[in-house]
């Protein structure tokens, strides 16, 4: 499993182009784009609680979303399923990028899984040599 740490930006709406994840990482440094960490972690230090933002990627820099498929994902990055069938019936060559996505999603959240099990593993080893 492969880790990075750096700057993650948080946008609006979907980076789909390899051209706009261009853009933010020369504006912002950043190594990943996502819709919500910000704002959750904005709202965790508002409360007075540490927050961390833990990420699995899905797609690569280089990756673009045809406008079909990124039409499909709302403000809280989930997927419109009705609006996802309807965009299969009508254009049925975006298959098989969403079925790749999809794969793809999946796996970013079991790296991210089992990198939150590493984590509380190694928290607790340490927990108990302290004790």
């Amino acid at each position: 499993m492969r880790f990075s740490t750096g700057t993650l930006v948080t946008v609006p709406e979907v980076a789909a182009t390899p051209d706009a994840k261009a853009k933010l990482r020369e504006a912002t440094g950043a190594v990943a784009v996502d819709m919500e960490s910000s704002l959750i972690l904005r709202a965790a230090s508002e409360s007075g609680c540490p927050g961390l933002a833990l990420r699995g990627v899905s797609d690569d820099a280089s990756d673009g979303l045809p406008p079909e498929l990124a039409a499909l994902i709302t403000a809280e990055g989930r997927v419109h399923k009705a609006r996802a069938a309807e965009a299969v019936l009508r254009h049925p060559a975006i298959l098989p990028r969403a079925l790749k996505l999809r794969r793809a999603t999946r796996g970013a959240l079991m790296a991210v899984a089992d990198a939150l099990q590493s984590s509380l593993e190694s928290m607790t080893a340490v927990e108990n040599e302290s004790r």
